[in-house]
């Protein structure tokens, strides 16, 4: 398969010899895919593709749209974050001796700030230890003996 480049839309060519029409698919991922008959010059493919731009960049902007791109997190006072099911958020507060640098406590995330800058290490820690023994309870009731 060959691609080629009308503009600044980039095309994968399909050529089918049972395809007697020219189609343009904007796929799921934003590929431009152009299928069209082996004889079809490029001229006439060019033409196709120019008197369409209006509706391809349509379907792009749609698909940009559907997807937006995913925000990342934040380790600061008030970015959200997910428990079963609820959202929590986080509070940034000052060292406490004998405690742990990440816990729920009161409906809220509580990170100690000199802990802040490991924030995604503290989560993916907690989770685990939490996660841990509900996930190996609902594991136990799907398997079977």
């Amino acid at each position: 398969m060959t691609s080629i480049t009308f503009g600044d839309l980039s095309f994968e060519i399909r050529h089918s010899s049972k395809r007697r029409t020219v189609g343009i698919t904007v796929e799921r991922d934003g590929k431009l895919v152009l299928a069209s008959p082996p004889e079809v010059p490029i001229e006439t493919l060019e033409r196709i593709v120019s008197e369409k731009r209006y509706w391809i960049y349509s379907k792009l902007l749609k698909k940009e749209s559907l997807n937006p791109p995913v925000s990342v997190k934040e380790y600061v006072s008030g970015e959200g974050f997910y428990y079963l099911g609820r959202s929590y958020r986080l509070k940034v507060v000052e060292q406490v001796q004998q405690q742990p640098s990440l816990r729920l406590y009161q409906s809220c995330f509580e990170l100690q700030r000199p802990a802040q800058a490991q924030g995604r290490e503290n989560f993916i820690q907690w989770y685990r230890e939490h996660l841990q023994p509900i996930v190996s309870k609902w594991a136990g009731k799907f398997i079977i003996m």
